[in-house]
């Protein structure tokens, strides 16, 4: 390998996927090649919510480690420099989240971060950013990241709540943006199925909630409605003003914008797309969707009226869900500045090339911003 060549390993430590990115960069920090991807279901937030909502239980938690064991071996093996990474909503959470992190990095030589709810909308929205045509304006661009915990809706920020005038952009050109962050995602989609649909006295490991009725659908997608806080006023004046607007759903296959896809075919959906998948969802079991490889086939019906009632919520008129699963993991480096170079690594599409995947990647990670400090080690 050259010099001025590294190899560096990005880790997401998710509430529902533990994934890994080892890649080869230049000096000036562009990425030259991805030497290696793997993604694993852990499943941490639904052991999170069949615990009470208090801690990760050990099984989860010994999972959790041992295939983190495999990916440093493998990135020691690849001759990484570097590991680092980002853990998410659960571990923001769980009472014993930190304490299992803290482990892993002493055990392991890794140095994984709880990053706060306004960090995964930063990286969603130049997630985003990157995938829509450079004619499309950042006003324009709103980033919708749904996962097994929460969601963020990111948008370019515009002075204050009330004037919508302001500088957008920080002194490094960075575009500077607000994120809506909510506590609902796919897992708690299905425990109010279960608890609050269903009246069962909570989620157990392993529930299946499937076959579900369309009128326990409609009775999801409104008890979620309802618990949704209202969407800023600043937010509300975008979707209700913008024609040109793009709402751009980022996540993977286990995405619930691709359960759409899956379901109609659609990569653009407006709300009554999604009901239309509602339709054709209803009253099946899940080796319905495990046939039709339906990503995490056990959660689909729950996915759908989350992303439905969200729609509502915020009245989105349309959502193109991102051609490439985007939005994977973040290498971060701490700059003299105190800025942090965040590297985006791209998880590809199997109908896409990879040199395509692999241009949008090198574009992400020439962006610099000043990372929130409500992150813990």
């Amino acid at each position: 390998m050259r010099a001025e060549m590294k190899v560096v390993v990005g880790l997401d430590v998710g509430s529902g996927r533990t994934k890994m990115e080892v890649v080869e960069m230049d000096a000036a920090g562009a990425i030259v090649r991805t030497l290696f991807t793997r993604h694993e279901a852990v499943f941490f937030a639904d052991d999170f919510a069949c615990n009470g909502h208090d801690k990760l239980s050990d099984e989860i938690m010994e999972r959790g480690y041992n295939i983190l064991k495999e990916y440093k071996k493998t990135a020691d093996d690849l001759g990484a420099t570097y590991i680092s990474g980002a853990a998410t909503q659960v571990f923001r959470l769980a009472s014993n989240g930190h304490e299992f992190l803290k482990k892993v990095n002493a055990e392991l030589g890794v140095n994984l971060r709880v990053v706060s709810q306004d960090c995964e909308g930063q990286i969603g929205f130049l997630t985003a950013k990157s995938v829509l045509s450079t004619s499309v304006e950042d006003e324009n661009i709103i980033a919708y990241d749904s996962g097994a915990g929460s969601f963020q809706i990111t948008y370019l920020t515009r002075g204050d709540e009330d004037d919508m005038e302001g500088d957008s952009y920080d002194e490094h050109g960075v575009p500077a943006v607000t994120v809506y962050g909510g506590h609902w995602g796919s897992v708690p989609a299905r425990e109010a199925l279960m608890v609050q649909i269903r009246k069962a006295s909570k989620l157990e490991k392993n529930n299946d909630p499937h076959p579900v009725s369309r009128e326990e659908m409609d009775a999801l997608v409104d008890y979620i409605f309802s618990q949704l806080h209202e969407p800023p006023k600043q937010l509300s004046a975008i979707l209700e003003g913008k024609s040109d607007l793009k709402i751009v759903g980022i996540g993977e296959e286990t995405s619930l914008f691709c359960m759409v896809k899956n379901a109609i075919g659609l990569d653009e959906f407006t709300q009554d797309d999604v009901s239309r998948a509602l339709d054709v969802c209803a009253d099946k079991y899940t080796s319905y969707f495990k046939e039709r490889n339906y990503g995490e086939s056990f959660q689909v019906v729950p996915k759908l009226c989350l992303l439905l009632a969200v729609m509502r919520k915020f009245n989105m008129k349309k959502v193109s869900s991102t051609s490439i699963c985007a939005c994977m993991c973040v290498c971060m480096y701490v700059c003299e500045l105190d800025l942090c170079l965040c590297f985006i690594f791209l998880s590809f599409d199997p109908f896409f090339s990879l040199s395509f995947g692999f241009a949008v990647s090198v574009e992400v990670c020439t962006y610099y911003w000043r990372m929130p400090r409500s992150y813990s080690s």
